[in-house]
């Protein structure tokens, strides 16, 4: 089998490319937020809320959990994160809380199957709710009340890179409009040109600490 030194589609490389491309994606994507006033709308829209509930799975999760610890810190508001399971299981920690809560349905795909579910059990008991999505025309988006799409960060990957970041960025903005904390928002907006100049160089420095860090002695 000859070797055409094509690496088009060798491992890793989407992922490379869409990691490398994160400053631009966040970028873009504020820019795309500013223009729609999709966040003052869904703070406006949510303004009575006196709890925020962020739902996702897998990574997702993880979005959720940081999403959470930044809503809480900003607004003061109650923040949790839990895995969609949960609300399919426990349907009631929607209502644990006192006053109006906001169940915030992240999805990188829009198809996450216990997300979606989680959608259509909320929507059936007549519980407003917030996606957060990448991908446009997909079942989330049809079921939540309203949604915020970053079709920008969409990603052919498997694992998330900028879509988890994009997705982290447009939660943690909307925390910063709902305090009123343009501080926050500037920060926010300064991130890709703070760390545009340190990623051209990660892949190298990666392969560079890999291929000098020792090999573990037996036993260890």
């Amino acid at each position: 089998m000859s070797n055409s030194g094509n690496h088009s589609h060798s491992p890793g490389n989407y992922s490379l490319t869409e990691i490398l491309s994160q400053p631009q994606c966040w970028s873009a994507s504020l820019e795309d937020l500013q223009q729609t006033k999709i966040l003052h709308s869904v703070a406006k829209r949510f303004a009575r809320a006196t709890e925020w509930l962020f739902i996702g799975c897998g990574s997702s999760y993880y979005v959720a959990l940081s999403a959470a610890a930044t809503m809480g810190r900003l607004t003061g508001l109650r923040s949790r994160a839990l895995p969609a399971s949960e609300v399919l299981l426990y349907p009631d920690v929607v209502r644990a809380g006192a006053g109006d809560c906001v169940p915030v349905l992240i999805s990188r795909s829009g198809l996450t199957s216990e997300v979606v579910a989680a959608a259509g059990a909320l929507k059936n008991r007549g519980i407003p709710t917030l996606a957060i999505t990448c991908a446009a025309d997909q079942p989330l988006g049809e079921l939540a009340s309203e949604t915020i799409l970053l079709a920008r960060a969409d990603e052919k990957s498997t694992v998330m890179t900028r879509s988890f970041s994009s997705m982290l960025l447009t939660l943690q903005a909307l925390a910063a409009v709902i305090a009123g904390d343009s501080g926050f928002c500037d920060a926010l907006s300064l991130m890709a040109q703070n760390v545009a100049p340190l990623l051209p160089t990660l892949s190298e420095r990666l392969r560079a600490f890999i291929h000098s860090a020792p090999l573990p002695e037996d036993g260890q």
